[in-house]
């Protein structure tokens, strides 16, 4: 089965969980279709689109009940006019890095029948539960822990750093990190700065490299590159100062960097998107949509790029059982902070 991709621009486009059975045509083995739909600008970086791209195909040669088409939409594109043409055409639609709460919002009254999943929409606040939407999150708050753990356990000056994107100002990998730190070093100093307010910085890698810059500066021998597009300018910041960074991506994030520039990356902690993408199709080819809000965790949705240190894989193995349940937001980080878990 071949994967139908587009890229459109705006030019193009003028010429409590929720049980719901998917359309018949499963059953009759005539199968469902589904529009599979990402900004090329909301991705965390290229490699992510592989990821994605990989799902897709093997969905394609796995999942027959799935017919599957796969549009990249530029920053200019109407998404709303794309959308609903898109409603009109195909029984599920899948965003995966979709901001705009609105915009979904509005598509799912619009258009009841059309079941829409969201992976990895970055809201500040979830779209009202409805029968057909089903969100899916990655539990970024459990990566950052697993970074600030890593990032202590390898700081020699007990200062780490933490830059994040404009994207995840709500807090919860700040919270995330600094509790990740504290776990492993409870008299670590854990520094805290964003790109700024701006999504037009958030891709700009020089800011990334000044902000990394600072920190080291200010003393921390390890930082956190938290959504950054690339980890090449944080990385030339780290060299220049002795520092060391960590990561977070997909799979092959480190790659876009060239491997002489690498020697800095302490490690990467992994958002399975390829996984997250193929388990829902899986589910849509089985004819079923559990609406409502989903989460990916630790081991399954959040992990770590290979090889792991004993130390860590323990962190990693506790946060999987839930022997530690990771802050997300200030207050909670607080109430760990005062009542922290046994060590590893």
């Amino acid at each position: 089965m071949t994967v139908f991709v587009a890229v459109l621009s705006a030019a193009l486009l003028l010429a409590a969980p929720a049980f719901s059975p998917l359309p018949p045509a499963v059953a009759r083995g005539g199968g469902v279709s589904c529009a599979v739909v990402s900004p090329v600008d909301a991705l965390p970086d290229p490699t992510v689109r592989a990821e994605v791209l990989a799902a897709l195909d093997r969905a394609a040669g796995e999942l027959p009940a799935v017919r599957l088409s796969y549009f990249e939409v530029r920053p200019a594109t109407d998404l709303t006019t794309l959308l609903a043409d898109l409603a009109g055409r195909h029984d599920v639609i899948m965003l995966i890095g979709i901001e705009r709460v609105p915009v979904v919002a509005e598509l799912a009254q619009r258009h009841p029948s059309t079941r829409i999943v969201t992976i990895d929409g970055r809201f500040i606040d979830p779209l009202p539960k409805t029968a057909n939407v089903r969100q899916q999150w990655f539990r970024d708050e459990q990566a950052a822990f697993l970074a600030g753990a890593a990032a202590a356990m390898s700081s020699r000056r007990g200062i780490v750093g933490f830059i994040g994107s404009p994207r995840f100002r709500h807090g919860g990998l700040a919270a995330g990190y600094t509790a990740g730190a504290r776990y492993v070093a409870p008299s670590a100093r854990v520094l805290v700065d964003y790109v700024g307010v701006d999504l037009d910085v958030d891709r700009n890698v020089s800011k990334w490299a000044q902000v990394a810059q600072a920190q080291y500066r200010l003393g921390a021998d390890v930082v956190f590159a938290a959504g950054a597009p690339t980890l090449e300018g944080v990385l030339r910041s780290a060299e220049a100062a002795g520092g060391r960074v960590v990561g977070l991506g997909g799979p092959r994030s480190h790659l876009l960097v060239p491997e002489p520039r690498r020697a800095p990356l302490l490690t990467m902690i992994v958002k399975d998107y390829e996984r997250a993408v193929y388990d829902n199709l899986r589910m849509i080819a089985a004819g079923r949509f559990v609406a409502g809000h989903h989460w990916y965790g630790a081991p399954e949705g959040i992990t770590i790029l290979p090889p792991v240190a004993p130390p860590l894989r323990r962190v990693l193995e506790l946060i999987s059982s839930g022997t530690i349940s990771v802050p997300y937001d200030a207050e909670s980080l607080d109430r760990f902070l005062r009542r922290p878990p046994p060590p590893p």
